[in-house]
């Protein structure tokens, strides 16, 4: 793999390996590009994406635990609970003009969405920028620039 330059990304160390995908180690803090990147990881912004989950995470799991919550969140139970909470989400957009939206009931369903996003991420024990990067790394594959771009198109339809 050819190192061309680094981007701190404030979580796992990936690289992209030719023929490969991503690779990731618990151990580096940022990403390693080389000539055959797919182009939304190599322009990946610099202010530390993954380090906003790492920073709730802890004060959640201490939330949950001091309640003894724990008991009732099973993967089955937090899966239904973050469909709810994004159904309530789009309740907020509903027959409304998205400048009519009311911005403060967004965030806080965007926050009850997140809430069980990384309750459920920790259930099963899954690193959230690991598992967003591997998503973005299949999502290059599936739409390629040149066919894509300025089309919503879904994959197996360009």
């Amino acid at each position: 793999m050819r190192r061309t330059r680094r981007t701190d990304l404030g979580c796992d160390f990936v690289a992209w390996v030719p023929g490969q995908g991503l690779a990731i180690s618990g151990t580096g803090t940022g990403t390693l590009i080389g000539e055959d990147t797919p182009p939304s990881l190599r322009s990946l912004p610099k202010e530390k994406p993954c380090r906003s989950t790492s920073k709730a995470s802890p004060g959640l799991l201490a939330f949950r635990d001091a309640r003894e919550w724990a008991k009732f969140h099973n993967a089955k139970d937090l899966a239904l609970g973050l469909s709810i909470e994004a159904s309530e989400l789009v309740e907020a957009f509903l027959w409304k003009a998205p400048e009519e939206v009311d911005r403060k009931r967004v965030e806080e369903e965007l926050a009850d969405v997140l809430i069980y996003v990384l309750l459920l991420t920790e259930k099963y024990g899954f690193d959230l920028g690991k598992i967003v990067l591997e998503k973005i790394a299949k999502n290059e594959q599936r739409y390629p620039v040149e066919k894509s771009r300025g089309t919503s198109r879904k994959y197996d339809e360009l």
